[in-house]
């Protein structure tokens, strides 16, 4: 179609509906933004990512290895009868991640079982478990292998039952003072053993209670233990190990803090650092004093630091006992500092909302070096993404974002950022009016986009190709050579409504030679005179008759699914004169079953009854 352009323009928006799915999807490289842990690369409709991560919904994710079902340290691979079991899906990682349990081989999660520990009510058979990691809705990990909790059951009949269970005994400390107390540790049961009843230390000879004093010749003293249940029996004691070193002093001095490994905080949350002792000041001689190399500081064990802004470099502690020995802790840093020590960093959303379609890009801004960045929607962590840029290809939802930046311990949030998703009501269908009506023959053709709304752009396509460059609500046409259909959109803050298609139909013209016709009129037998034996013809020309039968047949097509099958004279094989046969066919066969009587006035009967004679 040839086209000549006076007043056109437009400009160009997207629109397609939208819902949660667990991949970036799209139709070409262009499409994927290329991140810390997804390539500018797609692939099978999904944006790839970086070895070792997986797509999600957001951008990537780290693939985790296959977890491992354990039991509790103490605990062996069995239980007693209705004993309380809890196991936990170990995996290698610090993010917060949801998990799912399986049992006996199934492949059905155990239904609300969604944390790391999984607690159970040992039944009448073994239980074998799996468990699987997953980060918003997508499995990060193959499924575990299985762990088979063995069932212990009670004895009958004056029988036993034998459990694997073997004794493990470990001490609290390497070194105890003289007359100080300590309790060894006896693990490896089985769940459900009474640990206050059921298991037995012993020097070898006899049972030993606890707790234990130090004695004075502990280097020539040993202790193990074994479990003791009655009607069962344990696959063997502990090995025979020495009593704690008999001290007279510490090793060493060391800082811990409540916080951790967090090394800078804000004012109000300053942390509390305390001074250790390796042993542990409960098993000394003596409770040393300590002090701190810091201004200001207590001479106590404990020191909660000041809430000010101030850096502490190079914090000690020593610890000092009352014979004179003292060491001291190597030195750590501390900073209490406010919201400064860390800019605020900023969501930004692409598009603008509110986001209907294609492809909606967070991005976290900012310009410090930091740790970590961690995003929540709607306040619940984004499990497993610590991308500055995060992707969403289909949301059915309103949300709010926000990203944290983090740095030695540090965070600071972003303000919350609304994601608003249009429905249809936010923008009102356009429609497209033409001028003059179709069909258009010469002249000046104007269409016109049609909407109430305050739009930002607004677009038109001619048999459904774009027009380029066209932003104006009104275009006009001189000269066209074909029929075409029309559209409009209309776009406000991203989101695109259309119209429906407008058939723009191009009037033709007929040549004369094709407009005339010659009647003639041919007699119905010979020798005829009057008009009323004659019969009139029209003589056309071939194409005329082509033309013609062309609009029958349209017509006909039109009609047809209108007109009813008891319609005769106009539906095929059902004439006029069938119709009438079929109605003088009842009539003849008709059987009078019930008469009827009329009831009329004298005057009435005898005007019927000479109308029949007449007749």
């Amino acid at each position: 179609m040839r086209v000549k352009f006076w007043t056109i323009s437009l400009f160009v928006g997207i629109a397609v509906q939208i819902s949660l799915v667990s991949a970036v999807e799209c139709d070409g490289d262009d499409q994927c933004v290329k991140t810390e842990f997804t390539t500018n690369k797609c692939e099978s409709k999904i944006c790839k990512c970086i070895d070792g991560y997986l797509p999600t919904d957001w951008g990537c994710t780290k693939s985790l290895d296959k977890p491992t079902v354990t039991t509790q340290p103490e605990n062996n691979a069995e239980a007693f009868d209705a004993a309380s079991v809890t196991v936990t899906c170990e995996v290698d990682t610090t993010e917060t991640h949801t998990f799912k349990w399986f049992e006996d081989g199934s492949d059905t999660e155990i239904a609300g079982q969604s944390e790391k520990d999984y607690t159970f009510t040992m039944g009448t058979a073994n239980k074998e478990l799996q468990c699987s990691v997953f980060a918003g809705g997508l499995e990060v990990s193959e499924k575990s292998d299985g762990l088979t909790i063995k069932l212990l059951p009670a004895p009958t009949g004056g029988a036993t039952t034998a459990s694997d269970a073997k004794a493990k005994i470990s001490l609290p400390s390497p070194g105890v003072a003289q007359g100080k107390n300590f309790i060894p540790t006896c693990t490896g049961y089985p769940y459900g053993l009474n640990t206050g009843t059921e298991i037995k230390f012993t020097d070898g000879t006899n049972d030993v209670s606890t707790p234990i004093a130090q004695p004075t010749d502990a280097a020539n003293k040993e202790i193990k233990c074994k479990f003791e249940k009655t009607g069962f029996t344990f696959s063997g004691e502990s090995e025979l190990i020495k009593y704690p070193n008999l001290i007279t002093t510490f090793e060493s001095v060391t800082i811990t803090s409540d916080k951790g490994a967090q090394t800078a905080f804000k004012q109000l949350e300053s942390p509390t650092l305390t001074c250790e002792t390796l042993p542990n000041q409960q098993y000394l001689p003596d409770i040393p004093t300590y002090s701190w190399n810091q201004d200001s500081t207590p001479d106590d064990r404990v020191w909660q630091v000041p809430q000010s802004k101030k850096v502490y470099k190079g914090v000690t502690c020593t610890a000092e006992e009352s014979g004179g020995t003292e060491k001291t802790s190597e030195a750590i840093e501390i900073l209490t500092v406010d919201d400064d020590y860390l800019a605020e960093p900023s969501v930004t959303v692409s598009p603008k909302a509110p986001f209907k379609e294609g492809q909606l890009t967070l991005t976290c801004n900012t310009d410090e070096e930091v740790d970590d960045i961690l995003w929540k929607r709607d306040g619940v962590d984004i499990p497993g993404q610590k991308d500055k840029i995060i992707q969403y290809t289909k949301l059915d939802a309103d949300f709010k974002a926000t990203c944290s930046v983090r740095k030695n311990g540090f965070s600071r949030d972003s303000s919350e950022v609304d994601i608003n998703i249009a429905d249809d009501d936010y923008l009102a269908v356009p429609s497209v009016t033409v001028s003059p009506k179709a069909p258009f023959k010469q002249g000046q053709l104007t269409l016109t986009c049609n909407t109430d709304e305050e739009v930002d752009d607004v677009l038109w396509t001619i048999d459904g190709d774009l027009i380029p460059g066209q932003k104006d609500k009104i275009i006009q046409y001189t000269k066209l050579d074909a029929d075409f259909k029309a559209t409009c959109s209309v776009r406000k803050d991203g989101f695109t409504r259309e119209s429906s298609e407008v058939d723009v139909n191009i009037a033709g013209q007929i040549p004369t030679d094709l407009s005339k016709s010659i009647f003639i009129a041919l007699p119905k037998k010979p020798g005829a005179t009057e008009c009323e034996l004659h019969r009139t013809i029209s003589l056309m020309s071939h194409i005329t008759k082509i033309l013609l039968k062309i609009i029958m047949l349209r017509i006909r097509n039109k009609i047809k699914p209108e007109i009813a099958e008891e319609q005769c004279g106009f539906v095929e094989d059902k004439g006029t004169s069938n119709a009438i046969y079929i109605l003088r066919t009842l009539i003849e066969r008709a059987l009078e079953v019930q008469k009827m009587y009329i009831c009329v006035s004298l005057i009435t009967s005898k005007l019927l009854t000479e109308y029949a004679t007449m007749r």
